[in-house]
C-alpha cells in the first residue's frame, strides 16, 4: 500500500526538478546577450512545449513561458508575431483569471509595449490608462510591479512625444524603483533614461546630462559597456553632447554605440536603429554627406524589412534622409522621401502628431528648394502652428519652420516680414541655446541672406560676421579627425562666401581676402602646422618616438577605414577605432603643448592677410586666388607694385562644364567613348553624347574653349599679370583640374613666357616658406622606377602607346586595391637613369625592378634615409581613386606581398612617412587627381605629400605617355642641378618638350603641374 504514494512522491519530485531546470534555462535564455536575440524565440518555444507537457497548456507557468516568448520576439524585432502570441495568452487568461490578477496585469503591460513598438499608440494608450487605474489597488506602493508598470507607461508617453506626462510618470516610478530595487538596477536606470531623454528633446540637455552621466558610469561599472542598458544610456548621453555642441566628447560615444550595436544587435533593433540615425545626423552636420547617406539608406532598409512602412522609425529615417538630400542639392528626391513619410504618419497618427508636424516642416523646406516659395510658406506656417499647439507659443521647435517661412517670405519679396520672422527664429534659438550650436548658425545665415535681399547690406555683413565667429568656435570642438573639421567648414562655408561677396561689394578687399584664407586650405594648414611642431626639435627621443607611434597608428586606421566598404559592423568598428586613435594623438599633442609652450605656438595656425603678402610673394611673382561664389567667380591678384586687387569675373555658363570641355578636347585621342563638346546658341559650352538643342555646334578643336577660359580667367587680370614672370595660382572648385600653362596668352601660350605653380592659399605658401629645405644632402636624389610588375603575365603593349596608370572606375569596389596586371615601363627605367645621371654617384640612390618595392621604401623611412634626400623621384604606375582618395597610390613592385606591404603606397600611408624633401616627382598617371574638395583643392596624393614633409610636388593631371615622361623628367632634374627653383626648372623642361615636334601637342607636357611654394 505504501508503494503507490512513494511512486507518486518520486514522480512529483522529478517533475518539480524538471520544472525548476526548465525555468532556470528560460531565465538564462531571457538574459542572453543581444547577439543571440534572433535565436531566442525558437529556443524558448521548445522549452515552453515541455512546460505544457508537464503542467498543462493553461497552467500559469506555461502562460508565463508563452509571455517570455512574446518578449523574445519583441527583442528580435518581430513585434507582429509577439502581438499574436500575447493575444493568444490573453484569451486563455480571460477564462482562468480575474482582470486584477498579477499575471494579467503583467501581460497587459507587455501588450501595451508591443503595440507601442508597432506604432499603434492609440490602442497602447487605452491599455496604459487601464493599467494605471488597476496597478495601485492590486499592488500598493511596496510591490515593484506597480512601478515597472508606471515606468513602462512613461516610456510609451515618451514615444508619442507627450513629454510632460512622461516625466511626471517617470519621476513617480523613480521613487518606487529606487526604494525597492536600488539606483543601480537596470529597471531603475531605464526609467531614469526616460527622464534624461525628455530633457534632451526639450532642449534641456544640461539637465539631462546631470541625470545621464552618473547613470552611464554606473551602468558601465555594473553591467559592462556593451550591455543593452549601457548602450541605451550612452546613446542618450551622446545626444545631449550633440545638442550642447560638445562634439569632441559626444562623437566617440556615438561611434562606439553604433559599432557595438552593429556587431551585437539585430537589424531593426531600436538602439541600433536610432544609434545609426544619431551618427548619420552627426556626419551630416560635419559635411560627411556620403557617409551619412550610406548609414541612412542602410537603416531605412533594415527598418522597412523588420518594421514596415507605417512604423514611426521608418518615418523618422525617411525624414532624416530627406534633410540630407536637401544638403546635397537633391530637392526632388528629398521631397519624395518626406512626402511619403508624411502621408503614412498622418494616416496613422493624425495631423496633430509631433512626427507629422516635423515631416510637414521638411516638406516645406523641400518645396522652398524646389523654387515653390508660396507653397513652402503655407506649409511652414502650418508647421509652426502645429508646434505651438503642442508645446506652446515659445516652442523652440517652431523656430525651424520659422526659418523656412522667413526664407520663403524673402524669396517672395516680402522682405520686412522675412526679417521679422527670422529675427524671432534667432531669438528663440539663442534663448533656448545660450551656447554655440548649428541651429543658431543656420538662423544667422538665413537672416543675413534676408537682409541682403532686402537691401540692408550692412546688417547682412554684421549678421554673417557673427555667424563666422560662432562657426569658428564650434569647429574647434568638432574633434581630432581632420576630415570632420574640414567637412564642418565646407558645410557652412556658403555663408563665409556670401560674406566675402558682401565685403567686395563694399570695397573692403582686405577683409574679403582674409575670409577666403579661412576657407581655403584650412585643413592642410592645420596638419602642416602640427607636423612643423613635431619636427621642430623640441621633443626628447622618448616623446618623439611616442608621437611617431601615435601618428603611425592614426595612419594605419585611416588606411584600414578607407579599405572597408560600408556600412557594416567592420566599418563601424573602424570608424570608432580611427576616432579613438585621433583623440589619443590630439590629447598627447595637447600634453606636449602644455609642457613646451613653443610647441603649442607652432601648432596654432596663423592665417595670413594681405598685409603678409609682401614678405611671402617675391617681387617677380603674381599671386592669384580664385574664389567660387554664389553669383560668379572672384579673383584676388597681388603684386608688390599694385598691392591687392579684386575682380568679379564675367562668368558665362557653367564653369565646371567649361573646364571639363577643355580637358576633354585637350586629352590625347584614344578608343574610349567620350562625351562630345557643344557650343549652344547663347555661347555656353555643354558636354553630351547627343546634340543638346537644335543649332548646337559640335566643337572638335580645343581653341574656342581655351579662348573662352582665357577671356574669363586671365584677361581681366592682365594688367597685373603681364609684368610678372612667375604666377602662383590658388584655385577653387573646378579650376583645381585646369592646366593654366596650356591656355593662350599673348602671342602664344602661358607656358611660353610664364612659370606657374599651384598652392592652396597664401597661408599655406607662407607656412612652406617657414620650413626651408635643411636636409643633410643638399643636392641628392632618391629614385625608384620601372618596378618589377612581372608577378603575373601581361599582354604586350607597344612602348609608344603605353601610359602609366589606372583608376577605380569600372573595376568593382572603390574600397579595395586593384588586382590587375601592370605593364612594365621601359620608359621609366630610362627616365630614372637619365634623371639621376645629373647627380654624382655619391649623391644618388636608385632602386629598380624588384628593389623598387614598398618594403624597401618602408625600410628607407625607418632608417630616415628618405628624409636625407633633397629630391625624390618615383617613375611608376599610379592608381587613382576619386571615390576614396586616401587609396590613390603609386604602384611599386608586385612581388611577394604582405599585409604591411602590398605594393600600393596610398595617400593614407604617405601621411605617415617622414619626408624632408624640397621636391618629389610622381611621374605616374593622374597623380594630381583625387577628390576635389571645395576650399581644400584636390585631396589624395597632392595633400598627403605636403603633410608628410615635402615642400613641392610635380604631379600629373591625366594619363601620361611613358616615353614623353622619360624625356621631360630628366630635363627637369638637369635644370634643378643648374640651380633653378622648381617652378622655373619645370617650365624650361616643358618648353623644351613642346619644341619637339613629336611631343608638341599639349597633352604630352601640360599634364605635369607643380604644387608648392
Amino acid at each position: 500500500m505504501q508503494a503507490e504514494p512513494q511512486r507518486q512522491l518520486t514522480e512529483r519530485r522529478d517533475r518539480l526538478a524538471r520544472l525548476f531546470a526548465l525555468e532556470r534555462v528560460m531565465a538564462e535564455i531571457a538574459e542572453a546577450p543581444p547577439r543571440r536575440y534572433s535565436e531566442l524565440p525558437e529556443s524558448l518555444k521548445a522549452l515552453v512545449l515541455q512546460l505544457k507537457d508537464l503542467l498543462g497548456a493553461d497552467h500559469p507557468q506555461s502562460l508565463l513561458g508563452q509571455a517570455t516568448i512574446a518578449e523574445a520576439l519583441l527583442l528580435a524585432r518581430r513585434a507582429s508575431e509577439a502581438l499574436s502570441v500575447v493575444q493568444d495568452i490573453e484569451r486563455s487568461q480571460e477564462r482562468l483569471l480575474s482582470p486584477q490578477e498579477t499575471h494579467r496585469l503583467r501581460l497587459a503591460k507587455l501588450h501595451m509595449m508591443v503595440l507601442g513598438d508597432l506604432g499603434r499608440s492609440a490602442e497602447a494608450l487605452t491599455i496604459a490608462d487601464q493599467l494605471l487605474k488597476a496597478a495601485p489597488s492590486r499592488f500598493g506602493t511596496e510591490h515593484v510591479e506597480r512601478w515597472r508598470i508606471t515606468a513602462a507607461v512613461a516610456q510609451l508617453h515618451l514615444q508619442i512625444r507627450a513629454y510632460g506626462r512622461a516625466v511626471e510618470l517617470a519621476e513617480e516610478a523613480d521613487k518606487g524603483l529606487t526604494k525597492l530595487l536600488g539606483a543601480d538596477h537596470p529597471d531603475t536606470m531605464r526609467n531614469r533614461g526616460t527622464i534624461g531623454a525628455v530633457r534632451y528633446v526639450q532642449h534641456r540637455s544640461r539637465e539631462g546630462l546631470e541625470i545621464l552621466e552618473p547613470m552611464l558610469a554606473s551602468a558601465n561599472r555594473h553591467f559592462g559597456e556593451e550591455a543593452r542598458i549601457s548602450l541605451r544610456v550612452a546613446d542618450l548621453v551622446a545626444r545631449c553632447y550633440f545638442k550642447l555642441g560638445r562634439w569632441r566628447e559626444g562623437l566617440p560615444i556615438a561611434q562606439r554605440v553604433h559599432a557595438v550595436a552593429m556587431r551585437e544587435l539585430p537589424a531593426g533593433d531600436s538602439i541600433r536603429q536610432y544609434g545609426t540615425l544619431l551618427l548619420a545626423h552627426w556626419y551630416h552636420e560635419l559635411g560627411r554627406y556620403a557617409e551619412a547617406e550610406s548609414l541612412l539608406r542602410d537603416a531605412l532598409g533594415a527598418a522597412l524589412g523588420h518594421l514596415g512602412e507605417s512604423h514611426p522609425a521608418v518615418a523618422e529615417t525617411r525624414g532624416q534622409l530627406a534633410m540630407l538630400l536637401l544638403a546635397r542639392d537633391r530637392a526632388a528626391a528629398a521631397y519624395a522621401q518626406a512626402d511619403l513619410a508624411f502621408q503614412h504618419t498622418r494616416g496613422e497618427a493624425g495631423e496633430a502628431n509631433h512626427r507629422t508636424i516635423w515631416l510637414r516642416g521638411i516638406r516645406a523646406l523641400a518645396l522652398d528648394r524646389l523654387g515653390r516659395p508660396a507653397e513652402a510658406l503655407e506649409e511652414a506656417h502650418a508647421t509652426a502652428a502645429g508646434y505651438q499647439m503642442l508645446y506652446g507659443e515659445e516652442a523652440l521647435h517652431a523656430a525651424y519652420s520659422m526659418l523656412v517661412a522667413g526664407r520663403s517670405e524673402s524669396l517672395l519679396g516680402r522682405h520686412q516680414e522675412a526679417m521679422a520672422t527670422l529675427r524671432e527664429a534667432l531669438r528663440r534659438q539663442r534663448q533656448a541655446r545660450p551656447y554655440d550650436h548649428p541651429g543658431r548658425i543656420e538662423a544667422l545665415g538665413e537672416l543675413g541672406l534676408a537682409y541682403r535681399r532686402g537691401g540692408q547690406l550692412g546688417e547682412a555683413i554684421a549678421t554673417w560676421e557673427a555667424l563666422v565667429q560662432e562657426a569658428e568656435r564650434l569647429r574647434e570642438g568638432v574633434g581630432p579627425i581632420a576630415e570632420y573639421r574640414q567637412g564642418f567648414l565646407r558645410h557652412w562655408s556658403v555663408h563665409y562666401r556670401r560674406l566675402v561677396e558682401a565685403h567686395i561689394t563694399q570695397g573692403e578687399f582686405g577683409r574679403a581676402f582674409a575670409l577666403t584664407e579661412m576657407i581655403k586650405g584650412r585643413n592642410l594648414m592645420e596638419m602642416l602646422s602640427t607636423r612643423l611642431a613635431d619636427g621642430a626639435g623640441l621633443l626628447d627621443s622618448d616623446e618623439s618616438a611616442r608621437l611617431a607611434d601615435l601618428v603611425g597608428e592614426l595612419s594605419r586606421r585611416d588606411q584600414l577605414l578607407a579599405g572597408l566598404l560600408g556600412p557594416g559592423p567592420e566599418r563601424a568598428e573602424a570608424l570608432r577605432a580611427r576616432t579613438e586613435a585621433g583623440e589619443a594623438l590630439r590629447t598627447y599633442r595637447e600634453t606636449l603643448a602644455a609642457r613646451y609652450p613653443k610647441y603649442g605656438t607652432l601648432m596654432n595656425i596663423r592665417l595670413r592677410s594681405a598685409a603678409d603678402a609682401p614678405s611671402i610673394v617675391p617681387g617677380d611673382t603674381a599671386l592669384v586666388s580664385y574664389v567660387a561664389l554664389e553669383n560668379g567667380l572672384l579673383a584676388f591678384v597681388y603684386t608688390r607694385e599694385l598691392g591687392l586687387q579684386a575682380r568679379m569675373l564675367p562668368l558665362r555658363g557653367n564653369l565646371t562644364e567649361l573646364v571639363r570641355a577643355y580637358r576633354t578636347l585637350l586629352a590625347p585621342p584614344n578608343l574610349d567613348v567620350r562625351e562630345l563638346v557643344w557650343r549652344l546658341a547663347d555661347g555656353k559650352i555643354r558636354l553630351g553624347y547627343v546634340r543638346p538643342e537644335t543649332g548646337a555646334q559640335e566643337l572638335r578643336a580645343v581653341g574656342p574653349v581655351a579662348r573662352e577660359l582665357r577671356r574669363l580667367l586671365l584677361d581681366p587680370l592682365a594688367p597685373a599679370l603681364r609684368s610678372k614672370r612667375r604666377w602662383i595660382l590658388s584655385l577653387d572648385d573646378a579650376l583645381a583640374l585646369l592646366p593654366f600653362e596650356a591656355l593662350p596668352w599673348g602671342d602664344g601660350r602661358v607656358i611660353d613666357s610664364q612659370e606657374v605653380s599651384y598652392i592652396q592659399s597664401l597661408s599655406v605658401l607662407g607656412l612652406l616658406h617657414e620650413r626651408p629645405y635643411v636636409g643633410t644632402a643638399p643636392s641628392s636624389i632618391l629614385a625608384m622606377g620601372n618596378p618589377d610588375y612581372e608577378a603575373l603575365p601581361v599582354p604586350s603593349i607597344p612602348a609608344d602607346g603605353l601610359d602609366r596608370g589606372g583608376s577605380a572606375s569600372g573595376l568593382g569596389s572603390a574600397h579595395v586595391m586593384p588586382q590587375r596586371h601592370w605593364s612594365s615601363l621601359p620608359g621609366a627605367a630610362k627616365e630614372v637613369a637619365q634623371a639621376t645621371a645629373w647627380f654624382a654617384p655619391s649623391r644618388r640612390e636608385v632602386y629598380l625592378g624588384t628593389e623598387a618595392s614598398e618594403s624597401t621604401l618602408q625600410d628607407l623611412d625607418r632608417r630616415r634615409e628618405l628624409a636625407r634626400h633633397r629630391y625624390l623621384l618615383f617613375a611608376t604606375h599610379a592608381w587613382l581613386n576619386t571615390d576614396v582618395p586616401q587609396l590613390s597610390s603609386i604602384v611599386l613592385a608586385q612581388g611577394p606581398r604582405s599585409a604591411q606591404a602590398d605594393g600600393y603606397v596610398t595617400a593614407a600611408e604617405w601621411v605617415g612617412y617622414q619626408l624632408d624633401s624640397e621636391l618629389i616627382v610622381l611621374s605616374g598617371c593622374e597623380t594630381a587627381l583625387g577628390a576635389s574638395v571645395r576650399g581644400e583643392g584636390v585631396t589624395g596624393l597632392p595633400f598627403a605629400l605636403l603633410v608628410a614633409g615635402n615642400r613641392n610636388a610635380v604631379l600629373s593631371l591625366w594619363k601620361i605617355d611613358d616615353l614623353a615622361a622619360a624625356r621631360l623628367i630628366p630635363k627637369l632634374f638637369r635644370h634643378l642641378q643648374q640651380g633653378y627653383r622648381p617652378a622655373r626648372a619645370l617650365a624650361l623642361a616643358k618648353r623644351a618638350l613642346a619644341r619637339d615636334s613629336r611631343y608638341a601637342a599639349a597633352h604630352y607636357w601640360a599634364a605635369f603641374v607643380l604644387y608648392g611654394g
